[in-house]
């Protein structure tokens, strides 16, 4: 297993538009690049991937959800969504 760089974590903050939600960050610097035996055969859950599909633009940023994972089975569709997805709500005040 092997963890994403602080500058990757940055860069996906800077995507989502603020702080990442505790447990992603710590998932990522933890298993960013390699998730080890954890590791699905087709998804793609690394910083490297989620920052090459916003740079190649297979998604747009959304002030509400982020990608997180990315699925190269042509049978499933590419992205995961909701439910894979971290939501960010509003902060009050």
């Amino acid at each position: 297993m092997g963890g994403a760089t602080e500058d990757e974590v940055v860069q996906i903050e800077a995507i989502a538009g603020r702080p990442l939600p505790r447990f992603y960050r710590w998932f990522l610097m933890r298993m960013g690049h390699d998730m080890g035996p954890l590791a699905y055969p087709t998804a793609d859950f690394s910083a490297p991937k989620v920052l090459e599909c916003y740079a190649r633009r297979l998604f747009a940023p959304n002030p509400r959800f982020l990608m997180i994972g990315y699925e190269s089975d042509e049978m499933m569709p590419l992205h995961f969504s909701t439910i894979s997805s971290i939501r960010f709500e509003k902060t009050p005040g």
